[in-house]
């Protein structure tokens, strides 16, 4: 599904005062960013996909927001510059239409359902 409907991120925006969440938590704390940033000027979008980080050879499931200019802002990882991003941006809505906002399957949606019927169109930011 990254591939259909992902894009890659090449731009790292750390914010000033900007606190990392607990680590293995990039779901929720990529969410609660987002909605941290609800009615403010810096507007945040929230992307799942996956993420190459600096110290591993591999690339692995990470969520993280994105700025009105398409700039990575991850609230789990502290090597965010060198890491790679490619994931999917997902609509607000999308996300609290989530059960009971666990994050248990990816982009919100079983994967039956993916395969049966893909990614919601009101799904993609």
């Amino acid at each position: 599904m990254v591939l259909a409907y992902g894009r890659r991120f090449t731009k790292v925006r750390i914010p000033v005062g900007h606190e990392l969440g607990p680590m293995r938590q990039c779901y929720n704390n990529a969410f609660h960013a987002v909605v941290e940033s609800l009615g403010t000027a810096d507007q945040l979008t929230y992307c799942e996909g996956f993420a190459l980080p600096a110290s591993l050879e591999l690339a692995v499931e990470h969520a993280w927001a994105v700025d009105a200019a398409g700039r990575v802002i991850d609230p789990t990882w502290d090597d965010a510059p060198r890491c790679g991003y490619v994931g999917v941006p997902l609509t607000l809505a999308h996300l609290m239409n989530r059960d009971q906002l666990d994050f248990r399957d990816p982009l919100g949606v079983t994967l039956a359902d993916l395969k049966r019927d893909g990614l919601p169109a009101s799904a993609l930011a």
